[in-house]
């Protein structure tokens, strides 16, 4: 994340430092803290003591809300406006919804009012009295021509060398859903040896001695891959009728991957 102090930046400042900024803020602070889940005068310090503050908020209000007291003083609200009122009284404030207002106070464009909730949040939470724009972000869109997925690395005016190098794990990890996928580019060091099976199965597999089976082709009254396992033993080892079918199995896959099924002219 980069700090620009931009024109976005200094609007944003102009606003922290309004009255009815402030004051909202103070009211939103001293609530929290009268239900026993106050902000540290500095803001969290990282995003984990952010989450355990979230947690214990969460924890409070559910125990609240799951209260006698609690229940029976809302079973005798009847209006809507009068649940409202009850609810804004007795339970934690919803501190987006005091963001919210912010943002709908000072009459901000829709385009970019998520920016600005987002400065409000970590200015209250975090005391960073600035955006932080991202480095670089990174997106997905389906090509139309070749119908495939491409990933996408967006760069800023800010961007540098080393943020991408730095972030180059987290670029790495969205690259191996990419169809060519360099970490698929493994040697395939018994190729020539499961295309030689391959080959000897095709020209068995046309011998007028072969019976079809539903399970497995019979070859003389032996099951092929038997047949092929013992014809290949010396040349290439011990290879048991069950690593013969894998084999086979793994050629055909390979022979019709890359082979439309319709008839060329």
């Amino acid at each position: 994340m980069t700090k620009i102090l931009d024109g976005f930046h200094y609007k944003a400042a102009m606003i922290i430092e309004d009255q009815y900024f402030k004051d909202l803020v103070a009211f939103l602070l001293s609530k929290l803290k009268s239900f026993g889940c106050p902000i540290p005068d500095k803001g969290f310090k990282d995003y984990k003591e952010y989450e355990a503050w979230r947690n214990l908020y969460w924890k409070i209000s559910e125990s609240i809300q799951t209260s006698k007291n609690y229940q029976t003083q809302l079973s005798k609200i009847k209006t809507e406006k009068g649940l409202k009122s009850f609810r804004q009284d007795k339970l934690p404030p919803l501190f987006k919804i005091y963001i919210k207002e912010i943002v709908n106070y000072y009459k901000i464009k829709e385009e970019y009012q998520k920016y600005f909730e987002e400065f409000f949040f970590n200015y209250i939470f975090f005391n960073k009295g600035y955006y932080p724009h991202p480095n670089f972000t990174i997106s997905w869109k389906k090509n139309k021509k070749t119908n495939e997925n491409e990933l996408y690395v967006r760069v800023f005016g800010h961007t540098t060398k080393e943020d991408i190098v730095k972030n180059w794990d987290i670029i790495k990890e969205e690259k191996k859903l990419l169809n060519g996928w360099l970490g698929k580019n493994k040697s395939r060091n018994d190729f020539k040896r499961d295309l030689e099976i391959y080959k000897f199965y095709k020209t068995l597999s046309q011998d007028k001695d072969v019976k079809r089976g539903k399970e497995e082709n019979i070859y003389r009254a032996r099951r092929m891959d038997e047949k092929i396992s013992a014809m290949m033993v010396d040349k290439h080892g011990d290879l048991t009728w069950e690593n013969i079918r894998k084999i086979i199995n793994r050629m055909k896959r390979l022979d019709k991957e890359f082979v439309t099924s319709k008839e060329t002219i």
